[in-house]
């Protein structure tokens, strides 16, 4: 019997390197199909791979990307998802497993792939502006239900994945990767808005000056919020304040001038020489 057995565990053996190899190959002409724009036959290639290949990390990871691509999310989610029970600490799949979801409605499974990516990859530019846009995307989900309070959490959540942004820029060279940080750095930018409205929604005047300080300071020429600030100082009886954030605003879009006019929140420097100024001065434009 001992023969018998030796020469099948040969066999078996040749069938896996067989199976291996003829994986590779398959993986390898998907690759090529891919590159050349030709999807359908790159995914014929990368199914062939994962079918002669149960544990070929790549093809599966391939095929996911190239399911997405074709608008199969069902099929992406499945096999990138068997890519990441290969090597938990995939932290690209786990990034496109996040969009992924997202593309499927599924914002908390996304949420969670993109965390992980963080976690296991901080450097990846691409799952900091994912995941900062879902926690912004979430926090005006609840905003419009009335959810204040979870919104203010998500939008906390989306400032705080990457606060350091501004500094990163500089020094960046890749032009890629300068793109995906300047997107990530608007959605950090937005974040900080939508949590000034929430709070000044909700009578919370100091946090609300606090957050709209906080988004001129990244960008000094985000008209809304040097309007929404000038509201809030008006609100506080900073007179000074307001008319100078309310100036700055109108230089940067007139079109403030008339909503500044009936907005209840000027009240308290409507009919000030310098309030009657900024509105007549425009008009006369």
């Amino acid at each position: 019997m001992k023969p018998v057995l030796v020469i099948l565990f040969i066999g078996v053996s040749h069938f896996l390197v067989a199976c291996v190899d003829d994986a590779n190959e398959h993986y390898n002409r998907g690759v090529g199909y891919e590159k050349q724009g030709d999807l359908y036959k790159a995914m014929t290639a990368y199914e062939k791979a994962t079918r002669w290949g149960e544990n070929h990390i790549e093809a599966h990871y391939r095929l996911g990307i190239v399911y997405l691509n074709q608008g199969k999310f069902e099929r992406a989610i499945r096999v990138l998802r068997k890519a990441i029970s290969l090597n938990p600490k995939f932290a690209e799949a786990h990034n496109y497993l996040g969009i992924a979801y997202q593309q499927q409605g599924e914002l908390d499974d996304a949420l969670e792939a993109w965390e992980m990516v963080v976690r296991l990859n901080p450097n990846l530019a691409s799952s900091h502006h994912n995941l900062g846009s879902a926690y912004n995307n979430l926090g005006i989900d609840y905003f419009k239900e009335g959810k204040f309070e979870e919104a203010i959490v998500a939008f906390k959540k989306a400032q705080s994945v990457n606060p350091d942004l501004a500094e990163v820029l500089e020094d960046l060279k890749d032009r890629e990767e300068f793109d995906e940080a300047v997107t990530a750095y608007e959605t950090v930018v937005e974040a900080h808005d939508n949590l000034g409205n929430i709070y000044f929604n909700q009578g919370k005047v100091d946090e609300a000056i606090e957050a709209f300080e906080t988004v001129i300071y990244l960008d000094p020429r985000h008209a809304k919020a040097h309007y929404n600030l000038a509201a809030a100082y008006s609100v506080e009886n900073k007179k000074t304040l307001a008319i100078e954030s309310l100036r700055k605003a109108v230089a940067l879009e007139k079109n403030y001038v008339e909503q500044a006019k009936t907005d209840r929140h000027f009240d308290n420097i409507r009919g000030t020489p310098e309030f009657d100024e900024i509105i007549t001065t425009l008009e006369d434009l």
